[in-house]
């Protein structure tokens, strides 16, 4: 099976797990379960610490579990090539990168203080898409290494100046209405 294969097969089967109305269950991956997780920051371990940015930017950015992977794939390979920090911690707080963890934005302490005991609708989907992506093999990846942005036309007026004059190599469009809920771009400088 080719990687693009392995990636459609993974984000179909987490968007159809999430989808048709299962409870998500906790995951267990790289020797820990989430559930078991302290509700407070301290005392995580870098890991769980790194998933937990994560998920906050994913989550700050969509709650629909199919668009959460893709955000998710594009924050890892930020962090795999240092792009705006080597952390995910460090690409999360680095200004101007996602709109809700911006200081300025109404929901910034709210998106910013999530963790893992949290119940929002979203919330807990973001958790465990984090943690998948987080710890899946780069075989999975659904998107090119050199896909480091994403804008979404919906959630913002003005196309941003990086994406101007530049095709989107994926666009994700809302089911309903085929509008186009984000466009993901490769090789921006």
């Amino acid at each position: 099976m080719t990687k693009q294969k392995y990636a459609l097969v993974f984000v179909l089967a987490f968007y159809l797990f999430t989808s048709v109305g299962f409870q998500l269950q906790p995951i267990k991956a790289a020797g820990f379960n989430i559930s078991a997780i302290k509700s407070a920051s301290s005392g995580l371990s870098r890991e769980e610490e790194e998933i937990l940015w994560l998920a906050r930017i994913v989550y700050s950015e969509t709650k629909r579990p199919e668009e959460q992977v893709l955000v998710a794939w594009v924050v890892r390979n930020r962090v795999e090539s240092k792009y705006k920090g080597t952390s995910y911690k460090d690409v999360a707080l680095h200004d101007s990168q996602f709109s809700g963890l911006n200081s300025f934005d109404k929901n910034y302490r709210y998106n910013i203080t999530k963790n893992y005991n949290d119940k929002e609708e979203g919330w807990q989907s973001a958790v465990s898409v984090a943690s998948a992506v987080y710890n899946a093999d780069e075989t999975l990846r659904p998107l090119s290494k050199d896909v480091k942005h994403f804008y979404s036309p919906i959630s913002v007026r003005n196309k941003p100046s990086w994406a101007k004059g530049v095709e989107p190599i994926q666009v994700v469009r809302d089911p309903k209405n085929n509008v186009v809920r984000f466009a993901f771009y490769q090789d921006i400088k």
